[in-house]
């Protein structure tokens, strides 16, 4: 069976990090022109080679918001095809744990308006696609909502 690579579709591993504080959550509004309005969205980003999955976690909240993230847990683990029509195929691992220091909305201006805190049983809306993924992965036994009992 070929694999998604020899049928010229791109396989890429991605990262959410869930950065946790006082009961909440950070999300972002983002702004970017490939995005459908301003949707709210956990931090996200794509792992490059040579970097581990926690590292790439790190990397992306501190490029985002300036915090430095300190991941615990694994909490989603979930596949999606790209929202952008693409023709990437992602394997998302959604991590969670606190940040130290306070978020800078001026870090990627060009991609987000806001950032703030909410709890994450009742995040803001509209979200992005990628983000509701998360929530139900985060909610699915075993983390990813493809695992059975």
């Amino acid at each position: 069976m070929p694999s998604p690579v020899s049928e010229g579709r791109d396989v890429r591993v991605g990262v959410v990090a869930a950065v946790e504080r006082d009961g909440e959550v950070l999300f972002e509004r983002r702004t970017a022109d490939e995005e459908d309005g301003r949707l709210w969205g956990l931090l996200a980003g794509g792992k490059t080679a040579g970097e581990s999955t926690v590292e790439a976690a790190k990397r992306e909240v501190r490029e985002e918001t300036g915090l430095d993230f300190h991941p615990e847990r694994v909490v989603a683990l979930f596949d999606h095809d790209s929202h952008y029509g693409s023709g990437t195929a992602w394997t998302v691992v959604g991590l969670a744990g606190p940040a130290d220091g306070d978020p800078a909305i001026d870090r990627e201006p060009e991609k987000r308006d806001r950032l703030d805190w909410f709890p994450i049983d009742d995040p803001p809306a509209p979200l992005h696609p990628t983000t509701e993924l998360f929530l139900d992965a985060d909610d699915a036994d075993g983390l990813h909502p493809g695992l059975e009992r």
